[in-house]
């Protein structure tokens, strides 16, 4: 049987301990936001390079306070998750630079500098070859004649994988990977709210009927999932009322920002999860699952229909259809669409099977939901985007790791005697296996919040691991 999770000395010593480097976290993020409001509103380049210039004292805090680094790269985490533009803009360069610049001179710095031991097991091997093969894509785009650029926006989402070796190397502390996700719950609330926002500006034009909602804002699916399920695990495993009263509010945001994404693929997720976490519960702790579920319906329903208002009527057909057309399998118009371009892609796959078409070829196909030839970037499954980008494989060298920290994550979720870790692993095995699904139906690998929940998990398994190993060393 779990044993309750008390908190309270937890966050007290967050209080008094951690409070400094989440104080010069979030005042590194307003500089940053300054300048580069600056940087794009003013017509002086000046202003750009300061712009630029001032993700400099990034390296300080890498060098001399890694952890408040990591801090600063959640809080832009935000705006980053939000942005979503075609056009490359400075935003999108300067948190470039803030993260990935500052990464490479991290993991320079660490490897050839320091010299120190990054790979703790077999997974992080098979990451550091990945990373290496996205970077020897750029030669296979180039010889296909892609787009260079486009290119380098996949290939951006594709490296933030890195963050995984120093958030593992730096948070092994109970109290660090506490303020590591008291920050992201922020995020996650912070990026549904600007979700709900972007909704009611929709809603405030001539909208009339469901359909004009179709397409949903399909944005942070994998984020407000993880979330929600983090959120849930947390609070059954709390004894401290209001705590746990503001992990249910939390975790009714994150669901209610899942609902309005109109994804059904991740709503059929989350009532899988939360099936699965039944089996992780005491008899008490399912009782108490029962009530949450109930209250943040509850909550979850009065919210959106007090939001929305007289446009209530149409979120509610909207999710009636989706939900309806969800039961009809294949013969949803959607999935004929799905399967048409999938035909497509595996015709480029046995075109380059070893190296791929590289990460910015664009797939043309008879698109039957719309009645007219697409070419698009986007690919409807994850799988089929490696093996078709960058070749089987690399197909095999990058899911290795998923399969290996799901079985991890699970053995752990079951046998870790501490509750904060094995609540860890449980939800960090879950969004693994969320993301293994989701990916059917969607490219997550590609997006930026999709890859951040990845690398989240691995490392707070890896971190778990790396605790059991040394507490039986210990011991022994």
């Amino acid at each position: 049987m779990s044993k309750p999770l008390t908190l309270d000395g937890n966050f007290n010593e967050i209080a008094l301990k951690q409070s400094v480097p989440i104080v010069l976290a979030v005042l590194f993020l307003v500089s940053i936001l300054l300048l580069i409001f600056f940087g794009t509103s003013a017509n002086n380049n000046i202003y750009i390079y300061i712009s630029i210039l001032g993700v400099l004292p990034l390296l300080y805090l890498m060098i001399k306070y890694p952890r408040i680094w990591i801090y600063s790269i959640a809080l832009t985490n935000i705006y980053f998750f939000y942005d979503r533009g075609d056009e490359v803009s400075l935003i999108e360069i300067i948190l470039a630079i803030q993260y990935l610049g500052t990464l490479s001179i991290w993991m320079f710095w660490m490897l050839l500098i320091k010299r120190e031991k990054l790979v703790d097991n077999i997974a992080d091997i098979f990451i550091f070859f990945f990373l290496l093969i996205i970077l020897g894509n750029s030669i296979i785009n180039y010889i296909n004649s892609n787009d260079m650029m486009i290119w380098v926006r996949e290939a951006f989402n594709l490296l933030l994988l890195c963050i995984y070796f120093p958030i593992k190397k730096y948070f092994t502390e109970k109290k660090e990977l506490m303020t590591l996700l008291v920050i992201y719950s922020i995020v996650v609330t912070a990026s549904a709210f600007l979700h709900f926002n972007t909704y009611l500006k929709v809603l405030q034009g001539n909208i009339q009927y469901a359909y004009e909602l179709s397409q949903g804002i399909r944005v942070n699916q994998s984020l407000f999932t993880a979330g929600a399920v983090f959120g849930f695990i947390f609070a059954l495993h709390t004894k401290n009322k209001i705590l746990s009263l503001i992990l249910v509010v939390f975790t009714s945001v994150s669901i209610a920002g899942l609902v309005t994404s109109f994804s059904r693929t991740y709503w059929i997720i989350l009532i899988i999860e939360m099936l699965i976490v039944v089996f992780y519960l005491s008899g008490r702790q399912r009782i108490k699952l029962m009530a949450f579920a109930f209250i943040t319906s509850l909550v979850i329903l009065v919210s959106l229909l007090y939001i929305f208002e007289d446009k209530s009527k149409i979120m509610v057909q909207l999710l009636e259809r989706r939900l309806t057309s969800a039961g009809k399998g294949t013969s949803d118009i959607s999935i004929q669409a799905r399967f048409a371009e999938y035909e497509q892609e595996f015709k480029g796959i046995m075109e380059y099977p070893m190296a791929g078409q590289g990460l910015s070829k664009k797939i043309t196909y008879w698109n039957t939901l719309e009645s007219y030839t697409s070419r698009v970037q986007y690919i409807h499954n994850g799988y089929i985007y490696v093996a078709y980008k960058m070749g089987i494989p690399a197909f095999f060298v990058f899911f290795f790791p998923f399969i290996y920290y799901l079985v991890k994550g699970e053995k752990l979720a079951r046998k870790e005697s501490d509750v904060f870790f094995r609540i860890l692993t449980l939800g960090s095995y879950l969004a693994i296996l969320m993301i293994l699904i989701s990916i059917f139906t969607a490219t997550q690998l590609s997006s930026r919040e999709g890859n951040f929940v990845i690398a989240l998990s691995f490392s707070f398994i890896s971190i778990a691991m790396n605790r059991a190993k040394n507490t039986e060393m210990h011991d022994g």
